[in-house]
């Protein structure tokens, strides 16, 4: 994989050549990456796995700059299937959910992410803000109770 291009894509700004260059290695690896008749060590596997994970992950962050949360929490999941405890993944999911307007599930991510890596600063602010965004949320629908039913 030319990884330099591809970080060079995305620090320049290039967001969807970026993207398309991480999906385009994830094509390259595959879901499995060797022919089924290959004999493969741990070592490989392991360094494979790691490989789809970084695309992934770093489609995803495009994804979300590209304005497509939906499409960053879909790679963000698909990373989590594998690797439960991902924190980079709980917290691209969780930013995603937060521009989806799903603040209770975003607040789930956040708040694992939070767990695994408690002095990360950019998983606070980020919880942070989606704690107000339930919060805002629960005093507008007390407000709409009360002016329905009060």
């Amino acid at each position: 994989m030319r990884t330099r291009a591809m970080r060079a894509s995305f620090r320049a700004g290039q967001y969807g050549e970026a993207a398309l260059r991480y999906s385009s290695a994830l094509r390259y690896v595959g879901k499995d990456g060797f022919p089924s008749d290959a004999e493969v060590s741990d070592e490989q596997e392991a360094a494979l796995q790691a490989a789809v994970v970084s695309c992934m992950l770093n489609r995803a962050a495009c994804r979300l700059k590209l304005s497509r949360p939906d499409l960053a929490v879909a790679d963000a999941q698909a990373v989590l299937e594998q690797e439960p405890n991902n924190v980079k993944a709980l917290f691209r999911s969780g930013q995603a959910k937060v521009l989806l307007k799903d603040a209770p599930g975003a607040l789930v991510d956040l708040k694992r992410a939070a767990e695994l890596e408690p002095n990360d600063k950019g998983i606070a602010a980020e919880l942070a803000k989606c704690k107000a965004a339930v919060e805002a949320e629960r005093k507008r629908e007390r407000a709409t109770y009360a002016r329905m039913f009060g």
